[in-house]
C-alpha cells in the first residue's frame, strides 16, 4: 500500500483537485478546512469553469487541458501531476481518466 506522506518530513503532503465542475466542493472544503486549503498545491481542469475561478480566489496554481481524448488527458495531466510533485489527487471530473 502507498503512502501518502511525503518521505521527506519536512516538505508538506501536496494535493491536487482535478475538476471540470462548478467548483463548489472544492471551494467549501478549502473554506471548512484551513489544513487542506494550505495543502492544495494545483487544480487542474479541461475548460474555463468554476473550479478554475475557485484556485484562482484561492490562491492556487491552476492548469488548464484541452480535453481531445481520455488518453490523451490522462497523459498529460499524470505529466503535470509529477511536475508539481503531489502526492494526492482528488477528482470531480466527469470524463472518464485511464491509466496514464
Amino acid at each position: 500500500m502507498k503512502s501518502f506522506i511525503p518521505s521527506d518530513n519536512k516538505r508538506k503532503l501536496r494535493i491536487a483537485f482535478i475538476a471540470s465542475t462548478g467548483g463548489s466542493v472544492y471551494r467549501e472544503t478549502c473554506r471548512r478546512s484551513p489544513w487542506l486549503k494550505d495543502r492544495v498545491s494545483l487544480v487542474i481542469t479541461d475548460r474555463d469553469c468554476g473550479a478554475g475561478t475557485a484556485a484562482h480566489e484561492l490562491n492556487h496554481p491552476v492548469e488548464q487541458i484541452a480535453y481531445r481524448s481520455a488518453r490523451q488527458f490522462s497523459e498529460e495531466t499524470y505529466g503535470i501531476l509529477t511536475r508539481y510533485q503531489i502526492d494526492l489527487a482528488i477528482t470531480f471530473f466527469t470524463r472518464s481518466l485511464v491509466e496514464p
